[in-house]
């Protein structure tokens, strides 16, 4: 039986969906793709109508997480009070939700010791994904007049990914939590945004798109 297209595309997303999260918890060595297909609701049979291979399907999954996570922070960079992103998104970046829960987080944390077990393909699919985040936030901080963005948002990240890291790395819940405050601490007040409030209520992409007033400050994706 032949499936309209729109069907093996809603499939396909299935599959990389669970595949993102497998690999992010697991780690691509430990995720085999008749797990993943029961996952998504499917028979490993079907694997073959979407991927090529485990290390195709580990490429557009790497793909994936950068579009899952990311894709409404990077759509709103031009939208809103740019200080407002930023705070938002390392406060979220450097937050214990973000440290306990790596299946749906930033893939970079989690890929970074998977180096050896990604293609060619995958490793330039996480290196563009990357490159766009940091991209993103020079972009924001160029906006909010911040010298030498792409330096300042090269360093800012940097700090912020080994602090996540080693926040996950420690056993002791108080003591992660310390590690990412003084993270949050030191990365906000060196981009000047330490005093920008967060917790201001803020208006979907959708309402924007529908002829809405602009939001007053862009939600950022951590």
């Amino acid at each position: 039986m032949r499936y309209p297209s729109e069907h093996k595309a809603r499939t396909r997303e299935r599959i990389l969906k669970e595949a993102s999260r497998a690999i992010r918890c697991q780690g691509i060595d430990r995720v085999a793709v008749a797990n993943v297909m029961s996952a998504a609701g499917l028979t490993v049979g079907g694997f073959y109508a979407h991927f090529a291979s485990k290390d195709d399907l580990v490429a557009h999954a790497v793909e994936h997480m950068f579009h899952e996570r990311y894709e409404e922070f990077l759509g709103l960079l031009d939208v809103g009070d740019p200080r407002a992103a930023i705070a938002k998104f390392f406060d979220g970046y450097l937050s214990m939700a973000h440290r306990g829960h790596p299946e749906t987080g930033c893939p970079i944390p989690s890929l970074s010791s998977e180096l050896g077990h990604l293609s060619e393909d995958g490793r330039g699919r996480l290196s563009r994904g990357m490159r766009g985040l940091v991209d993103g936030l020079t972009r924001l901080l160029e906006r909010a007049g911040i010298g030498d963005p792409a330096e300042a948002a090269n360093a800012a990240f940097s700090e912020a990914l080994g602090a996540l890291v080693m926040a996950r790395m420690t056993t002791d819940p108080k003591a992660a939590e310390k590690i990412l405050q003084k993270a949050r601490k030191s990365v906000k007040e060196r981009l000047g945004v330490a005093d920008v409030d967060t917790r201001i209520p803020l208006r979907s992409r959708s309402a924007s798109r529908a002829g809405a007033k602009p939001p007053e400050r862009a939600e950022a994706a951590a």
